[in-house]
């Protein structure tokens, strides 16, 4: 299976743009696609400009607390994090959705957590407990 991607590379993920087209092309709505895709791609030229100098954070971003779960290097949600000057905490695992400790969690120190549902709350509790991340504060998780 093969998995979008935002840097239109070829390493075997699917372009975004392309991807939009075709769909358009194939529900009969190519020049309200075009409009739109000409669009998207805009916007995104314009947050690469924006974040190109932007300082790095490390980024932990929680799929699951129980267990602790995070996106490794095969998600989508990761070229969106690194295109906003972030570094997934874990894009060094080919695994799509691995499951980590807390003690890795910690000795790998994000700067920030973000967490992606209603389940936060046993996170949060987490992350009031691990106020020894050196770089994590109040307003970056």
């Amino acid at each position: 299976m093969r998995r979008s991607s935002l840097n239109g590379d070829n390493d075997g993920k699917v372009d975004i743009a392309p991807a939009l087209r075709a769909i358009g092309t194939l529900a009969g709505m190519t020049a309200t696609t075009e409009k739109e895709t000409q669009q998207f791609t805009q916007r995104l030229a314009a947050m690469r400009q924006q974040y190109s100098t932007q300082k790095t954070v490390k980024v932990f971003f929680e799929i699951w607390c129980n267990p602790l779960m995070t996106i490794g290097n095969s998600q989508l949600i990761s070229d969106v994090i690194s295109l906003c000057s972030g570094q997934s905490l874990y894009n060094d695992i080919d695994k799509a959705i691995p499951t980590v400790s807390l003690e890795s969690l910690i000795a790998r120190n994000p700067q920030v957590i973000v967490t992606s549902g209603y389940h936060n709350n046993d996170l949060a509790s987490i992350g009031r407990n691990i106020r020894s991340l050196k770089q994590l504060t109040s307003n970056n998780f």
